[in-house]
């Protein structure tokens, strides 16, 4: 299966938008967050080849404006799209995704959304020492198991641990998404690396709010219209 990160705060190639926030898409058929803005979103979308006609349901990790705020204009092009959503979300997105014509489905616990891909479930963590949930996709292939986040507000390694409770004897292909390392000291980003190392994944690409210090250890700022076989 592809993944073609479709927003980010860096770009790929200088023809697609760059902004706050993250969007990925899994093939042609699942939406994984849609970034800040709407515009840039669909201009990526197309800039990459693809369209929303062949998008069958959205995916969001969490209820922040950076990772649901183009799914406005996504509606407004697409009604009736199935949206994931944790149940944790506030009353207002969830009201606000029915009024732009979505359908909610509550990503409450595991399990399959396609064949091959699967939600983690709801997951909490912290922002601003606040409680918050999140979810990120794994997506099994014969190369193995790979894990796409939004933020990582639980921690990028309890995701990973989450993601082998669920298959062991899987090895991990491919770690991609947010990590939330922007705010934290250099020692506790070095450690958390090292930890995401000892998973031995053959493919690292941070993005969006994984910070400057994350990039300082040798890996890459990809950015929007990167595409990768998983």
């Amino acid at each position: 299966m592809k993944i073609t990160i479709l927003y980010d705060n860096y770009a790929f190639k200088k023809e697609f938008k760059k902004g706050w926030g993250f969007s990925a898409l899994l093939g042609e058929e699942i939406l994984f967050d849609t970034g800040e803005k709407g515009r840039f979103l669909l201009k990526n979308i197309k800039t990459a080849g693809f369209s929303l006609n062949t998008v069958k349901r959205v995916v969001l990790s969490h209820d922040h404006w950076d990772h649901w705020g183009g799914l406005w204009k996504v509606l407004k092009l697409k009604e009736d799209l199935p949206v994931h959503v944790c149940p944790g979300f506030t009353e207002k997105t969830k009201t606000k995704i029915l009024k732009k014509g979505g359908q909610i489905v509550l990503s409450e616990e595991f399990c399959e959304l396609e064949k091959g891909v699967f939600t983690t479930g709801e997951l909490w963590g912290t922002h601003n020492n606040k409680p918050i949930c999140e979810q990120s996709l794994i997506i099994k292939t014969e190369k193995g198991v790979s894990l796409i986040t939004g933020c990582a507000h639980p921690g990028i390694i309890t995701l990973l641990e989450s993601l082998k409770e669920k298959f062991p004897r899987e090895t991990v292909y491919a770690v991609i998404g947010g990590f939330h390392l922007y705010k934290k000291e250099s020692k506790e980003v070095e450690a958390v690396i090292s930890k995401i190392k000892e998973y031995s994944p053959k493919i690292l690409i941070p993005t969006h709010c994984s910070g400057s210090k994350v990039f300082s250890l040798g890996l890459q700022s990809l950015g929007a219209g990167f595409g990768i076989d998983v």
